[in-house]
């Protein structure tokens, strides 16, 4: 992936990309075309997504990319789509890869 900001953010994005490959079904290609498109849309700041894990991160992007939603949607959109408990295997994984 080509993003143009520090290595600890250039990780939680890949492990996101990795997250919407599993959980969201997309193939390899998409999910990095997804999203770098995502981290140059600049909807936030890096310290933002630092905050939350690469499993909200996937859920950003494929909210905001793929349904093409707002910000003022998003919080409803994620709790009532489920996305907003991220499962204990994303959280496993996560820390295997972030904290490495």
């Amino acid at each position: 992936m080509n993003l143009k900001t520090d290595e600890e953010t250039i990780t939680l994005f890949e492990i996101a990309r990795d997250f919407l490959v599993k959980y969201f079904s997309y193939e390899l290609s998409k999910a990095e075309k997804q999203t770098e498109l995502f981290y140059n849309m600049k909807l936030y700041d890096d310290d933002d997504y630092h905050q939350v894990m690469s499993y909200i991160v996937a859920a950003m992007i494929h909210f905001f990319t793929e349904i093409g939603g707002s910000k003022s949607e998003y919080k409803k959109w994620l709790i009532e789509s489920g996305y907003h408990n991220a499962p204990e295997e994303a959280k496993a994984y996560f820390r295997e890869k972030y904290f490495d």
